[in-house]
């Protein structure tokens, strides 16, 4: 359900609607990688697919989704009638639980880049986690937050 697509989401920085075009053939359990826009031997139209190792908490999950599907089963997708069911039901879960109304599934993907940042992954693996060309896109994705810069400043040796 819900929770598992925000995890999802959230951990590999994937966009809706890539998350809910993951396929089970995209999932390889035996290399640890999760294939988005495409595989090596299915090439999509700009050929800009990417690979994301998959965290080990999303493992079972995974494993649970996938075990005896078929190949070509959408690991989220036949959860939801569209798209736009996931951006409904993320609204009421945002509601549901009191958070800022302008928070958005896309939301997801900037927390993911802020995580990666502040765990300090380099901008350029990060650039290439996400998927964009520019690391100017990187950077608009990955926020400065309090702690990031308390630890900035507690780091400073004189």
């Amino acid at each position: 359900g819900l929770p598992d697509l925000i995890r999802f989401a959230s951990l590999t920085g994937a966009r809706r609607g890539e998350c809910l075009k993951v396929s089970v053939r995209d999932i390889d359990l035996d290399n640890n990688l999760i294939y988005i826009g495409g595989r090596p031997e299915f090439n999509t139209k700009t050929g800009d697919w990417r690979t994301v190792p998959i965290h080990d908490s999303l493992l079972p999950m995974l494993q649970s989704r996938c075990d005896g599907v078929p190949k070509d089963v959408a690991i989220f997708g036949d959860q939801w009638q569209s798209g736009a069911s996931v951006i409904w039901f993320f609204k009421k879960a945002v509601r549901d639980a009191g958070l800022e109304p302008h928070m958005v599934f896309h939301c997801l993907r900037h927390s993911f880049a802020t995580w990666a940042i502040e765990d300090g992954v380099p901008v350029r693996v990060l650039m290439d986690l996400m998927g964009h060309r520019k690391i100017e896109t990187t950077l608009r994705y990955a926020k400065v937050t309090d702690n990031a810069r308390k630890e900035a400043i507690s780091s400073i040796t004189i």
